[in-house]
């Protein structure tokens, strides 16, 4: 026991209190004032690997350290106290007192704000956790914890799913960085909106992640990533004798993905962090500005003292927009196609394509990542028959979720009518669903998809507006779409019969001639898939035709090298 701490006329229950801290080390003290510490984690991390927890302290009076304590299995590896604003960093001395329980003691009085950063190992099993933090002043040979400003945070330990196929760059103080052709990226001038956008893991502070900026006072740049001694993100704009930032509100290296943006109209800088605008700054204009600036990967450009970090980084994507907290807010967990006339993209999933690097980087360092990207409800449709409407969509499944059908009188306010459980899959699957209590009724009724994802992400689809009226006899034969679409070479073209019937399938392009005859014959009952080869035509709008005895159906394909 290194603790003295007479108390009378307490409750029992206190004193109680009191003899289970004396034995762990640490006296309680009973004042009551507010809070004025803070704990933060994520609110889930991967369980067994190594990540950051943080406190803050405002600095309400001097302290000498902190109590953590931790869940059964966990472990410390290490405690650094950070002053604010000076970022100057005090590693603290660990002592621990019982299982879980550790004192971390500061070679001098704290005096002033602190960002603290808990370097830990989480247990291997998947549970709901917690831990507690809380500061402790000296009296003598005392240690009186300041319960008061105690201050804990629960979360989640997972195990992470790593998507097949799906790879991450791994940024290393040892490989050398990867430097953009700036001819391929958007102008970063005064005058040109841009954004930027990329998914990130990391648990290393104080280092670049990428950067514009050789680092010379003398020259203007227009950005720079960087991963705060206190695992903030924050973002550099600036010229000679003028820097200006923008900062996440918490930290980052938390060993978690996260999803950064920033968006530059003229005049304006805005920060994205996880779909949600966190910090914005009016920039100025930097004279001498190059709008063709390289974008290094890893480092700074021509720099090769920069301070560098260990981090993973996964679709890295540049828009010649200013897009909105909206627009990012939507497509930043979906899959994207790498190029488009508005964007490029990198996902590190193979070979950087030829004329993205100023030089050829041969072996790029990635690895099998557990970000999960989303691929949206294609080919969504809807028909009225005489047991009701008819939906049907497609998707690729990259993990277990469901999909929820919602029905609106108004097309603003619906109702969920029908829940769809998923299979993880890495092939399309289409799927249907027949609302049975639209038989019979007239009027208009709006229908569309909602993908629910297991981390609480949800996509919705486009609105189908569906007019009621009187029953048609339902088709012997469906032409349900093709997928991929858009494609860049070859695609499948999938159709349903419920009897067995001549048919013919053919794709015409937009001047009315025909490219293709795919199919002319008999076929069985049942689905039915045949793949149409596009590698011999120039890219455009192409339309599918299926012919039958009851009819025609068509369907518009976009072919995009």
């Amino acid at each position: 026991m290194d603790t003295n701490l007479r108390t009378q006329g307490q409750p029992t229950c206190i004193l109680l209190s009191l003899l289970l801290a004396f034995s762990a080390g640490i006296a309680p003290a009973l004042a009551q004032t507010p809070q004025d510490l803070a704990a933060w984690s994520a609110e889930a991390l991967p369980a067994a690997q190594r990540t950051n927890l943080f406190a803050s302290w405002n600095g309400v009076r001097e302290i000498d350290g902190v109590v953590l304590r931790l869940p059964d299995g966990w472990r410390l590896n290490e405690a650094i106290a950070i002053e604010r604003p000076f970022m100057k960093t005090e590693e603290l001395r660990v002592r621990r007192l019982r299982t879980g329980t550790y004192r971390l003691d500061a070679d001098r009085e704290l005096t002033g704000a602190y960002q603290l950063v808990l370097d830990v190992t989480p247990a291997r099993r998947t549970e709901t956790a917690r831990w507690e933090i809380a500061p402790f002043v000296r009296r003598g040979s005392a240690a009186i914890e300041l319960t008061e400003h105690r201050s804990n945070r629960t979360l989640q330990l997972v195990r992470p799913k790593a998507p097949a196929g799906n790879r991450a760059l791994q940024l290393a103080a040892t490989d050398p960085p990867l430097e953009l052709e700036p001819a391929v990226l958007p102008r970063f001038g005064n005058r040109n909106p841009f954004t930027v956008e990329f998914w990130t893991r990391t648990i290393d502070r104080g280092g670049v992640l990428f950067s514009t900026w050789d680092g010379q006072e003398s020259t203007a740049y227009p950005f720079e990533f960087m991963v705060d001694k206190d695992g903030h993100l924050s973002v550099y704009r600036g010229g000679p004798g003028r820097h200006q930032s923008v900062v996440s509100r918490v930290p980052i290296a938390d060993g978690v993905w996260h999803h950064v943006a920033i968006t530059y109209r003229p005049a304006r800088l805005e920060l994205v962090i996880n779909g949600e605008l966190v910090d914005a700054v009016d920039a100025a204009e930097l004279p001498s500005l190059n709008e063709r600036a390289p974008v290094v990967l890893g480092s700074r450009p021509n720099a090769p003292r920069t301070r560098r970090i260990e981090a993973e980084l996964d679709e890295l994507r540049f828009w010649s927009e200013a897009r909105t907290v909206e627009s990012i807010r939507r497509t930043r967990s979906l899959a994207m196609q790498t190029q488009g006339g508005d964007r490029i993209v990198i996902d590190f999933e193979g070979v950087i394509p030829r004329g993205l690097l100023t030089e050829p980087a041969g072996q790029v360092g990635t690895a099998p990542a557990t970000l999960m990207l989303q691929y949206p409800v294609q080919q969504i449709a809807a028909e009225v028959q005489a047991e009701g409407v008819w939906l049907s969509w497609e998707t690729e499944v990259e993990r277990d979720h469901a999909f929820v059908v919602e029905r609106s009188e108004d097309g603003e306010r619906f109702e969920e009518i029908y829940r769809e459980p998923a299979y993880a899959s890495s092939a399309a699957q289409r799927f249907s669903f027949v609302d049975y209590d639209a038989q019979g009724e007239s009027g208009v009724r709006f229908y569309r998809v909602v993908q629910r994802f297991e981390d609480g992400i949800r996509l919705t689809s486009k609105t189908l507006k569906v007019g009621l009226g009187p029953a048609e006899l339902p088709r012997t034969a469906r032409l349900l779409g093709n997928w991929p679409n858009p494609f860049t070479s070859r695609t499948d073209i999938r159709f349903e019969l419920t009897e067995s019937q001549t048919i013919g399938l053919s794709v015409w392009d937009v001047s009315g001639h025909q490219v293709g005859q795919l199919a002319n014959g008999r076929f069985e009952p049942g689905p039915h898939q045949i793949t149409f080869d596009a590698s011999r035509l120039p890219s455009g709008t192409y339309f599918v035709h299926l012919q039958t005895a009851a009819g025609e159906q068509t369907l518009k394909m976009l072919l995009a090298r």
